[in-house]
């Protein structure tokens, strides 16, 4: 069987592709790495535990979106200073080999690198962590209604991360996953090339839009038959 398992980006990836193969989709909108070590009604920690994994089995993880884009700044805000980007990514990395060792280690594991940042407005990155009353938000962690009090131009200096830069970071992420591939003896890849060339974001993947109310951190797929032959030659080599 395989397992796909993640938070929203994993199911617009394989939105087309799981649907024409033997799988189980496990995906929690706002799903953190953080949050799998919190057991509550709405976290994927508790889909996971719901089934016995074999050798036979296939476990696709894809994580470290939602933690990069947004629990670093929130957790940067509430403690009133930036969070240092390389100690918050070692924190994420233990409890991402700590759910594979505990959940997965007779199972066939390949992990998905997560993707580029696709939003450029670090205001609507604010928005997502502390004006949105929605499940995801809830399932993220962010349910203080004192917190959701803060305003944004109280707090930019905490999201001064220009849109560079935080590819950066977001291919840094990969990197390590990659070397925790290696100590686990799994299988890695990512959706990288496609998504960004020369450095720069591929737009024909991401919304573009100047209108804050329309953005979207999720991967835009117009081409399915193109994306699932390319999503389907990074898994299957």
């Amino acid at each position: 069987m395989l397992y796909l398992i993640g938070n929203s980006h994993i199911r617009f990836a394989f939105k087309e592709y799981y649907k024409i193969q033997e799988n189980i989709m496990l995906s929690i909108d706002g799903a953190t790495i953080f949050g799998l070590l919190k057991e509550n009604a709405n976290n994927l920690i508790n889909e996971i535990k719901k089934y016995n994994y074999t050798r036979d089995d296939t476990v696709i993880i894809n994580m470290g979106q939602t933690d990069l884009e947004y629990v670093y700044y929130y957790r940067s805000v509430i403690n009133n200073e930036k969070l240092d980007m390389n100690n918050f990514m070692t924190d994420i990395i233990k409890i991402y080999k700590f759910i594979i060792n505990k959940h997965f280690n007779n199972t066939n594991v390949i992990i998905m690198g997560i993707d580029p940042p696709r939003t450029n407005n670090m205001e609507y990155n604010f928005r997502m962590s502390f004006k949105k009353k929605d499940q995801t938000s809830k399932n993220a962690g962010y349910q203080d209604d004192e917190v959701r009090k803060i305003v944004f131009r109280h707090v930019a200096h905490v999201y001064n991360d220009s849109h560079e830069d935080r590819i950066k970071i977001h291919r840094q992420f990969n990197n390590i996953l990659k070397m925790v591939c290696d100590e686990f003896n799994c299988k890695y890849f990512d959706l990288w090339d496609l998504f960004v060339i020369n450095n720069v974001l591929n737009n024909k993947y991401a919304v573009i839009t100047n209108n804050i109310k329309l953005m979207d951190h999720h991967v835009k797929i117009s081409d399915y038959n193109e994306f699932n032959n390319y999503l389907y030659n990074k898994i299957n080599n």
